[in-house]
């Protein structure tokens, strides 16, 4: 509260506070602190320190998790209000104890495991990997190693190949080169090619080298045509020497085909002529990598596929699987994808899901029970979500093309279903529990999965906590990150802190994660976005005698607006009939500017003398006004919709006292901050 502090309290204050209260005291010396220069006010706000005593200016609520906390002025400018608002929310398990947890990235703080096990395709190997490990390339560099899945053996008795119009023997030795194979034309004219069928991935990469050696003695055969397989046709024509081939590149063909030409002509007949091949090595240089193990972080409840065909991919063709720029898992229909829990019992109702996929199928299954006795199935049926635990309730939230964060409470008939934020739907989905041996996709779903997250309890509470943090790492849905004051602290120490407790009605400070601004200084928003906010106190009764506001009004032709309202008679309004003038109306004679709003101003009243000022400059006056007072109400007349400001105040000071000769130092003490006015 900001109330005079006596100094030896000092010692009852946060390390924040106590820095302010030592920045306040210091700047006092300057005589910056307008309440401490010209005393007798009944109430002060601002969103800077007006007082040597002032500690905390406002209280605010953030949207993401209706946290609220207190902050000082320094901590307004210096960002500290801005970066509480735009936090990082705790990790899913940090915020609740999950039953299983299933992700690529780390679900808590603690966790320092393995997030999944990896099958390469190449040759089968498999190793576990940390998320960082997923995110930092080294599982694609690791799925991407160099396997050779062909090396040639000619040795006498060895050959492997296959013939096309042609004789092989192996161990023969040409050019004093030993252990070479031997191809020798027959079968007349025709193609004569040295093949090794069907052993290639055709969506993977490859590097194939071999040696060859065509003699000048061949009638006919003058060269080799090397094609389907590996990088580029080509053909090749040196004679009497090995010569060494390099291919790399995509497969365009599962085989391996070279073939005697002449002259340029694949159709040759030369029987008896010969060509000769040594070290044939193909080496794969991308694979897939397939999911044999997803660890469960909140225990060891760990989803497995041990069916290579049936095993989800996170690598494809050397490339990560991701969606939006997160590492993801592909379940397919085509092979029938799905992943296997093992633990024995059942998680009874309330159970809390958070699921990030994308689907893309008219019907997907993303967790069930795996023998279809307890289930909790989270599912799409018919092109929308749906649950089921003995009953069906299908939502009215459809399915999409988009990567979705979906939020399930299983709860009887109070369950809860709603997607990427949105407003739940509830219904009846049945008692039934989810067995802990439940799976994960299966023959009818295709999507990329990237976090399922189960609680057996209802998270409800901590959904916004949840989905938030999950969306900041994801980026699924736009979610603006605001600060709301619930107070704004009264700095006169009279204890008039004005006040909002219902959150749709609360003025805003923080929009989007930026401080809200009018001419570079920290402004409330009081509707401009939303209308109907405002923060009242009632007040004991008391006489107001001058009052200053720097403010932004926006002027509507269509509704009157209350700035700032004393009592049922006394209040400084903007009508629509007014045209965009400012009005004091009180119990005695009205008074109203000449200057209109709609631009960063400061309106001063002066209730003793009868005066009415805008920037300094006089443009009304009368024989009496009323300053009588019994509420505080900011930004309506009464607290209710029907009189909403829109537009931004910085500040508000009323003065029970006289303050007439003090107007112009005043002003000159709230100009000086604010840079209003030449």
């Amino acid at each position: 509260m900001n109330t005079p502090l006596p100094y030896k309290h000092i010692q009852d204050l946060s390390e924040r506070q106590l820095l302010q209260v030592i920045v306040d005291k210091l700047c006092c010396v300057a005589g910056k602190y307008i309440l401490d220069i010209y005393g007798g006010a009944a109430a002060a706000y601002s969103l800077r320190s007006l007082s040597k005593d002032t500690i905390d200016v406002v209280r605010v609520r953030r949207s993401v998790d209706n946290a609220e906390a207190d902050f000082t002025a320094r901590e307004i400018t210096n960002g500290t209000l801005e970066n509480w608002v735009n936090a990082d929310m705790p990790l899913p398990l940090d915020t609740a104890t999950a039953a299983a947890a299933y992700s690529l990235r780390n679900l808590k703080t603690s966790y320092t495991g393995s997030v999944i096990r990896v099958r390469r395709s190449s040759d089968n190997a498999e190793a576990d990997f940390t998320a960082a490990e997923v995110a930092d390339g080294t599982l694609e560099d690791w799925v991407n190693t160099d396997v050779d899945v062909y090396t040639s053996d000619f040795t006498s008795g060895n050959e492997d190949l296959n013939e096309e119009n042609g004789v092989a023997t192996d161990g023969e030795t040409i050019d004093g080169v030993s252990d070479a194979y031997k191809f020798t034309l027959t079968g007349g004219s025709g193609f004569h090619s040295a093949r090794k069928l069907n052993f290639l991935d055709t969506t993977k990469t490859y590097r194939v080298t071999f040696d060859y050696y065509l003699p000048s003695s061949n009638t006919s055969v003058d060269g080799l045509f090397y094609f389907n397989s590996v990088g580029s046709n080509e053909t090749f024509n040196t004679l009497d020497e090995w010569v060494t081939i390099t291919k790399e590149g995509a497969c365009t063909n599962d085989d391996f085909w070279i073939r005697a030409t002449d002259g340029g002509n694949q159709t040759v007949d030369a029987d008896g002529d010969v060509f000769y091949l040594k070290n044939i090595v193909v080496t794969q240089t991308t694979a897939d990598g397939h999911v044999t193990t997803w660890y469960d972080q909140a225990g060891s409840n760990d989803a497995t596929q041990g069916t290579a065909a049936n095993q989800p991919k996170i690598v494809d063709a050397g490339v990560l699987v991701e969606e939006n720029g997160r590492p993801a898992l592909e379940f397919t229909t085509s092979t029938s994808t799905e992943m296997l829990t093992s633990a024995s019992g059942t998680y009874s109702q309330p159970n809390t899901y958070f699921i990030i996929a994308k689907n893309n199928n008219v019907n997907s299954d993303f967790i069930d029970g795996s023998i279809l006795v307890d289930r909790n199935l989270n599912d799409i049926s018919s092109g929308f979500h749906r649950m089921f635990a003995g009953l069906s309730f299908q939502s009215t939230f459809p399915n999409t093309a988009n990567q979705f964060l979906r939020y399930s409470l299983f709860d009887g008939a109070s369950s809860e279903i709603a997607i990427d934020a949105a407003s739940v739907e509830t219904g009846d989905v049945g008692l039934q529990g989810l067995e802990k041996s439940f799976r994960i996709g299966d023959n009818t779903s295709a999507f990329l999965m990237q976090e399922i997250i189960i609680y057996n309890s209802d998270q409800s509470s901590n959904r916004t906590t949840i989905e938030t943090n999950i969306n900041d790492y994801y980026s699924i849905y736009a979610q603006d990150r605001d600060g709301f004051v619930t107070t704004w602290y009264d700095q006169s120490g009279n204890g008039n802190n004005a006040v909002q407790n219902t959150a749709t009605q609360q003025p805003q400070i923080v929009s989007a994660g930026v401080l809200v601004e009018e001419n570079g200084k920290p402004a409330i928003d009081f509707g401009t976005i939303l209308e109907n906010k405002c923060l009242t106190v009632n007040t004991s009764p008391i006489t107001n005698n001058f009052v200053t506001i720097v403010h932004n009004i926006i002027y509507k032709n269509n509704k009157n607006q209350v700035l700032l309202a004393l009592s049922n008679s006394n209040y400084i309004i903007i009508t629509a009939t007014d045209a965009g003038k400012l009005k004091y109306v009180n119990s005695n004679d009205d008074m109203i500017s000449t200057t209109n709003v709609g631009s960063f101003q400061l309106s001063t009243i002066d209730i003793n003398d009868g005066k009415l000022y805008t920037n300094n400059l006089e443009e009304d006056n009368v024989t009496t006004a009323s300053g009588a007072t019994s509420r505080y109400v900011i930004g309506n007349y009464t607290g209710t919709s029907g009189n909403e400001l829109e537009g931004y105040v910085s500040e508000i000071v009323t003065w029970q006292t006289a303050q007439t000769s003090n107007r112009v130092g005043i002003e000159t003490n709230i100009n000086n901050h604010y840079n209003i006015y030449p």
